[in-house]
């Protein structure tokens, strides 16, 4: 096409690479256009919104998949593993999706690229025509290219999208994983998606990476593949994967000890625990329970405890009031005498445990609105069963616990 007619004087597409922490490589590499007019760099929004106007949206699209193509060549013919990721603009799909108007196909056929090299992106939350957006992605989807979700999580992403697409890949968006490693609300939502995907069978993608621990914390949900600032910048030719591949391996070995870490520190948490609650268990008898001041005083000399409470193995209800640490806030409240804790977590494992004893995955407590791990612990008091268990709050307690 004739690119004057959108005020630029030059156009490139430049490629960012993609890259698989778990297979310790270069995934593939998504395709980025590059635009100039004779005074400065024009951004690809700016460029897609005059495209818009002059009703060239189309064209652009299926000029810069040529260049793509063209320049994914000789990294295909590097690695025939390799993918290329093609932006589809939503605009090209809702005014009723026509497959003629894209002649990448033949490209790829001439240059013996198979569609299954290829990954197509889109932005489902910019696509209003839900029909149009069947019917492209059952297209390509039967000729054998892969399907990906751009920018998943930003926007009016809609899960029920994902239903009707059926991705191959979804990418989570940066917007996500900002502060990940300390946002503990951030963090969930992208453990939630990246778990939906892995059950849906797709492959989840972290885009816009920009720091180490942004990285550790996804991997920790078992997200393997990177896209960012952090592995690489866009470039108009990559020369040195060498010093991709040494970032790649030093996350892996950062990873290894981290889970090193996090297994030790782990245990050495379990320990303290029975350890208090072998202190606290010798100061009870069945007509004090939690009515004892040296209990309060075993907990309080073992910072981090913010909740001591007891539960009869027998009916799984909370035998007496709960020994309550932590600062109050809120409509948040600890657990009463007389409160079932049958279906909790901390109790049925307990219970059935043949060790008697266990701790709990992180949560938010309904005591205290704190983030805690449950320690509890199955003992006998004179001939009838309890658990013990005990609240951690894990930034009081151990601040680098992960």
């Amino acid at each position: 096409m004739d690119i004057s007619k959108l005020g630029i004087t030059a156009v490139d597409v430049f490629l960012q690479p993609i890259v698989s922490v778990n297979k310790n490589k270069i995934f593939g590499y998504e395709a980025l256009v590059r635009a100039y007019n004779e005074e400065s760099y024009i951004s690809p929004p700016l460029l897609f919104s005059q495209a818009e106007e002059q009703k060239l949206c189309v064209k652009l699209d299926s000029s810069l998949h040529v260049l793509a193509i063209k320049k994914f060549h000789s990294y295909f013919l590097k690695d025939e593993k390799t993918l290329l990721f093609l932006n589809f603009q939503a605009t090209s799909i809702n005014k009723n999706f026509k497959k003629e108007q894209y002649n990448f196909e033949e490209l790829l056929q001439e240059l013996g690229i198979p569609s299954k090299n290829v990954v197509l992106e889109i932005k489902e939350d910019s696509v209003e025509n839900t029909n149009a957006l069947i019917e492209f992605t059952a297209y390509y989807k039967e000729r054998g290219f892969i399907i990906a979700i751009d920018d998943f999580g930003t926007g009016s992403s809609q899960y029920e999208r994902l239903a009707i697409v059926e991705p191959d890949i979804v990418k989570i968006d940066r917007s996500l994983l900002v502060d990940i490693a300390d946002n503990y609300i951030n963090a969930e939502i992208v453990k939630s998606v990246a778990s939906m995907c892995h059950r849906i069978g797709a492959t989840v993608l972290a885009e816009g990476v920009e720091n180490e621990s942004e990285i550790l914390k996804c991997l920790n949900f078992d997200i393997q593949i990177y896209q960012g600032y952090w592995f690489s910048r866009p470039k108009a030719e990559i020369k040195n994967s060498l010093e991709i591949l040494q970032k790649i391996e030093k996350i892996r070995i950062k990873h290894g000890q981290y889970l090193k870490e996090i297994m030790l520190s782990n245990r050495a948490l379990f320990l303290e625990a029975s350890s208090i609650t072998d202190q606290i268990v010798k100061k009870l008898n069945r007509e004090t329970l939690l009515d004892n001041s040296l209990v309060q005083e075993i907990l309080t000399k073992n910072g981090g405890i913010e909740a001591l409470y007891i539960i009869e193995v027998r009916s799984a209800q909370q035998i007496g009031k709960t020994l309550f640490l932590a600062e109050e806030k809120g409509f948040y409240e600890p657990s009463v005498s007389g409160d079932d804790h049958s279906l909790k977590e901390y109790f049925y494992i307990c219970k059935n445990s043949k060790d008697g004893d266990y701790m709990s995955k992180k949560y938010i407590s309904a005591a205290s609105g704190n983030l805690c791990k449950t320690y509890s612990k199955k003992v006998s008091l004179e001939q009838n069963e309890y658990i013990v268990c005990l609240d951690i709050h894990l930034e009081n307690k151990q601040k680098n616990l992960k």
